[in-house]
């Protein structure tokens, strides 16, 4: 049975009018245990109303743990985050040679990985830096790094640059069906995207 999960906004009256979605990307979300609208709203930088309205929810205050929503991402471009075109292309890249084979939400994930090592003190402070780090990505070690991303991975990189992090802020993922490291196993897991464990 389902758990309940209690929304810990209440919304009162009439919703605010909420902006259409846009064309250029959606992210599906589960719902996990603990989780409301205004906390999934933040975390999207959306409002709550907008939520209501994408998935037409009858009871706004309620969710339920496996509930899928659609979020759909804001219009906001690279460069008002302070990214450019090059820094959109290397993300592209590295989330097509990544995580070609992963759903759109799983490819965004990767894309966020990528951008949360960027704000990390651990790790280095530009984005080319990040990817091409000794040792942290296999694409880059077996030049799959070189190949040309898809329209897909290109979203991808667009809806990670704005802001989407499905991951809940990792900074490492790896398939635990392919990964041979043990360290990287022993990492607090903070969500399961397709194929990847994400972990901080």
């Amino acid at each position: 049975m389902a758990l309940l999960v209690v929304m810990g906004v209440l919304l009162s009256g009439r919703l605010a009018a909420a902006s259409d979605p846009t064309s250029k990307g959606v992210i599906t979300y589960t719902v996990a245990k603990g989780q409301n609208l205004w906390t999934i709203a933040n975390k999207y930088r959306v409002s709550v109303a907008e939520i209501v309205r994408w998935n037409e929810l009858k009871n706004p205050n309620q969710l339920y743990i496996g509930q899928i929503l659609n979020i759909y991402s804001k219009d906001i471009t690279a460069d008002e985050r302070g990214f450019s075109r090059s820094d959109l292309e290397l993300l592209a890249r590295i989330i097509y040679a990544e995580a070609r084979g992963e759903d759109f939400e799983g490819q965004v994930a990767v894309g966020a990985v990528v951008l949360n090592r960027l704000k990390h003190p651990d790790f280095p402070k530009t984005l080319r830096a990040v990817v091409y780090q000794p040792g942290a990505f296999t694409a880059v070690n077996d030049r799959q790094i070189r190949l040309s991303p898809d329209q897909t991975a290109r979203r991808a990189a667009e809806d990670a640059l704005k802001g989407m992090d499905p991951t809940e802020g990792a900074i490492f993922y790896y398939n635990p069906s392919t990964a041979q490291d043990r360290w990287i196993k022993t990492r607090p897991v903070l969500r399961v995207i397709g194929n990847h464990t994400f972990s901080s």
